[in-house]
């Protein structure tokens, strides 16, 4: 998964949180002092102002779209903080989703106030994105009287940030991007995570693993703690030693479904509608909405002279230009007629599901794509072929 930079220019790994420096017990502000480099014997060679002392952070972001993974974070990086100490002896909270509104004179007592009992007081601030901007200026005011000793860890929630808190964590701590990876990074991302975790699986096992969870990587973690428990610490484990635990699939990514739609698969389109409905929750008709805007697209650029998917996506109205060339592409293989079959299938797709028919949706949606899939064996004609035919 790619590194965030803040905008000190530190890079800071999203789940990568044991990072170099000193234990969370001798940690200070990181902003009365810079850090001094090891070996260094001129301080005064290599300081460096103290908005960029990362190392003796005691302010931490956690961002990120999907809850479970920021959540996951959050308990990776409490882990780290707490040491030696229960978490329920040096850890306050305040805010949640369940919580009523954060009183943002608690939070400033919190962190003005040295710890009791314990060398540290770790103050969680969470769903801070739902915080009035008022009372995001007294928490920017309130961070710079953190006393020695406190560390203060905010996460976003199902908001944005507020720019004015995101810009003081840059300067002065370490943002921690729980956001989920890329398609692409996937693989990487799930193999990183069990190699960090007392257990070896084969490739074989990894693969069906990340097939299995989908886009719910918020189980990844649960489900490793799960299998520790099981098969203890060093276990191999195989594809068949994982399903038991696994649950139920998890939700894909839409295109999932067209990717098997173009590829002329039915049967892989049909299992991919049937978890996007029923892992995913997808109504019928926003299904629909889905296949509709991949032909659109796709009807966009057809009989157009394009070079390539930059083009196409400027056509199409995206920035990108892999969906560019997948519209293309797509306009390439079917031609106008080819795509105009597949409109009016829709269309007739849409009028049976708004009642035209008794059909389960389910069904009226199967067949659907089970035609779709079946238009990728014909290559008819493009638009400027049609218009040249009827000339």
């Amino acid at each position: 998964m790619p590194d965030r930079q803040d905008e000190s220019g530190n890079s800071d790994s999203s789940f990568d949180l044991d990072q170099p420096g000193e234990p969370a017990g001798q940690r200070s502000t990181g902003r009365k002092r810079p850090v001094q480099p090891a070996g260094n014997k001129n301080p005064a060679q290599h300081a460096k102002p103290a908005k960029s002392a990362k190392k003796d952070a005691s302010l931490y972001l956690i961002e990120g779209t999907d809850q479970g993974l920021v959540d996951n974070g959050l308990v990776d990086l409490l882990n780290r903080l707490c040491g030696e100490y229960e978490p329920s002896m040096v850890v306050e909270e305040y805010g949640g989703p369940d919580s009523e509104a954060v009183d943002v004179l608690q939070v400033a007592e919190a962190l003005s106030t040295p710890p009791f009992l314990a060398d540290r007081r770790i103050v969680v601030l969470r769903q801070v994105g739902r915080m009035p901007s008022a009372d995001i200026s007294k928490l920017v005011g309130a961070i710079d009287d953190i006393t020695d000793g406190v560390l203060l860890v905010i996460t976003g929630g199902d908001r944005t940030v507020p720019a004015p808190l995101r810009k003081v964590v840059g300067e002065l701590g370490i943002i921690v991007d729980a956001t989920s990876p890329a398609e692409r990074q996937r693989p990487k991302w799930i193999h990183e995570r069990i190699s960090k975790s007392p257990l070896k699986m084969d490739s074989r096992a990894e693969s069906w693993l990340q097939d299995r969870l989908g886009d719910d990587l918020s189980r990844l973690d649960g489900l490793l703690g799960i299998l520790v428990a099981t098969y203890g610490e060093g276990a191999v484990l195989s594809e068949s030693d994982l399903e038991p635990f696994a649950g139920e699939a998890g939700v894909l990514p839409s295109w999932e479904l067209t990717d098997a739609i173009d590829a002329g698969n039915a049967s892989l389109a049909m299992k991919n509608l049937h978890r996007l409905i029923f892992a995913g929750e997808f109504y019928p008709l926003a299904i629909l909405a889905i296949l509709y805007r991949h032909y659109e697209s796709a009807l966009r650029v057809d009989g157009l002279a394009l070079r390539d998917g930059s083009q196409a996506a400027e056509v199409i109205g995206v920035k990108s230009k892999f969906l560019g060339e997948k519209s293309l592409r797509l306009s390439r293989q079917l031609g106008y007629v080819g795509i105009s079959s597949a409109i009016s299938l829709l269309a007739q797709a849409d009028i049976d599901l708004r009642g035209n028919t008794a059909l389960p949706a389910i069904t009226i949606l199967d067949v659907l794509v089970g035609r779709l899939s079946r238009l990728r064996t014909t290559r008819p004609a493009s638009r400027q072929n049609v218009r040249a035919r009827r000339h």
